[in-house]
C-alpha cells in the first residue's frame, strides 16, 4: 500500500539529488523540510480536503565556487554522460569551445548583478540555477518559490 509519507519521503530524495546535481559544488550542505498545512474549501457540490506542503530548502553556500559562471559538461566522447548532461539542463546547453581548446557542452550562468560583493553575485547565481532547475524538472508540482 503506497502511502502519503511514502510518497513524500520518496519525492523529498529525488528533489534532494536534483537539487545537489545542479548545485554541484556550489554548496556545502543542503537540507529540505517538509511541513503539511491543510485546509478544507467547498468545491462546488462536494467538500475537497486540499494539502498543500511547504517545502524550505537550507543551504550552505560555498562561496568560492558559488561564483562560477560557467559550468562544463562532458566532452562530446562520452556520449552517455552527454546525453545524461542535456537531458538534466535541458534549452540551457550550449557548445562551447574554451581557451584551454576543449568543446564542450556548458551551461552559462548570467550575472547580470553588478555589485562587486562576492556574497550577492553568488547569491544571485545559485538562485538563478535553483528557479530554472525547479521549473524545468518540478513546474507541475511547484505552485510557487520565494528566495530570501
Amino acid at each position: 500500500h503506497y502511502n502519503d509519507q511514502q510518497y513524500w519521503n520518496e519525492f523529498i530524495n529525488k528533489f534532494n539529488q536534483t537539487l545537489v546535481r545542479a548545485l554541484n559544488d556550489r554548496i556545502h550542505n543542503l537540507s529540505i523540510y517538509i511541513n503539511k498545512n491543510t485546509t478544507s474549501m467547498t468545491n462546488y457540490n462536494s467538500n475537497i480536503k486540499q494539502c498543500q506542503y511547504i517545502l524550505t530548502i537550507g543551504l550552505t553556500l560555498n562561496i568560492e565556487k558559488a561564483i562560477r559562471k560557467v559550468d562544463r559538461g562532458p566532452t562530446y566522447e562520452h556520449a552517455e554522460e552527454l546525453n545524461s548532461f542535456r537531458q538534466f539542463w535541458g534549452e540551457k546547453c550550449q557548445l562551447r569551445r574554451f581557451q584551454d581548446g576543449s568543446i564542450v557542452e556548458a551551461i552559462v550562468w548570467d550575472n547580470k548583478f553588478a555589485n562587486n560583493n562576492i556574497y550577492l553575485r553568488s547569491l544571485y547565481i545559485v538562485n538563478d540555477i535553483f528557479n530554472y532547475i525547479l521549473k524545468l524538472h518540478y513546474n507541475d508540482a511547484i505552485k510557487s518559490i520565494q528566495s530570501i
